[in-house]
């Protein structure tokens, strides 16, 4: 019994679909289907929308860097509006035009259930009314585990938007914030905010200019296993407040302050108040 092909970083042609649907059709327990960074183009994508309606258990799908334009998308979010069984979805580095990412909101709208959507550099603009109109979206759905918002142009005033939700989303797991344009009001938000989100595991703000910033809401969030500030303007007196305020973190695993504006004659002192953390185990 097959339960998931990936098929990452193949060259296919469109035969080998074909074939590759034949096979798909006895595989009615496949739960994960991933093509990404593949050669398949808009046509391929049209033929992995219309045999992904033919598998029931199907709860990922992933289709990163495939060359898909506005056809495709579109084919595929009509597709999935009718894939009721989909979760996870990742579409990320893709030349997606106004046309699909207006077909992206719709689903959204049609469809409350995912647990993830990711479309990190499709275009999106998180401070254009585009933008915010998908973050609206997603945000209305309650069982999202997972929100990757890396390299979408986010700003203190679109993150509010987010935060404003997240006391709704309780499922949270993953956070990640990454290059965007967050500053220490930003992380203001999101303090003010999470402290319902208590299953957070991760939560990723690098190359964010947050500088000196008060993250005393971190403790609040009992699950916290990863955080990563990598690049973040963060000062050895801010390296050494976080460093008390993560002792306070019972299961932080993974820590990455690299990048950051540390003092030479200071750093053995940020890394000894570091090591204090309990389950550490990674440390950048």
């Amino acid at each position: 019994m097959c339960l998931y092909f990936r098929f990452n970083e193949c060259t296919l042609q469109i035969n080998n679909l074909k074939s590759l649907e034949s096979v798909i059709r006895d595989s009615i327990s496949l739960t994960e289907l991933s093509l990404s960074r593949t050669n398949l183009g808009d046509t391929g994508v049209q033929i992995v929308s219309n045999f992904q309606t033919l598998l029931p258990n199907l709860k990922i799908i992933k289709l990163a860097s495939v060359n898909m334009s506005d056809i495709g998308m579109v084919h595929l979010t009509e597709s999935l509006t009718h894939c009721k069984s989909v979760e996870d979805i990742d579409l990320s580095s893709n030349a997606i035009g106004e046309k699909g990412r207006q077909s992206l909101i719709r689903l959204l709208m049609q469809r409350r259930n995912f647990h993830a959507v990711n479309v990190c550099d499709c275009g999106f603009s998180m401070t254009s009314e585009e933008g915010k109109m998908f973050l609206s979206q997603l945000s209305k759905s309650p069982n999202l585990q997972k929100i990757n918002l890396q390299n979408m142009s986010l700003d203190d005033s679109s993150l509010l938007l987010l935060c404003q939700a997240l006391p709704r989303l309780l499922s949270i797991r993953k956070l990640i914030l990454a290059n965007n344009k967050i500053t220490c009001k930003g992380v203001f938000h999101l303090s003010e905010n999470i402290y319902n989100c208590t299953m957070i595991e991760s939560i990723d703000l690098s190359f964010n200019g947050i500088g000196d910033v008060n993250m005393a809401f971190l403790p609040n969030l009992k699950c916290l296993k990863k955080i990563k500030l990598s690049q973040c303007n963060i000062s050895t007196v801010g390296g050494l407040n976080l460093a008390t305020t993560l002792q306070q973190c019972p299961l932080v695993e993974e820590i990455d302050l690299s990048g950051n504006n540390f003092e030479n004659k200071t750093t053995s002192h940020l890394f000894t108040a570091l090591s204090q953390v309990k389950h550490l185990k990674v440390l950048q």
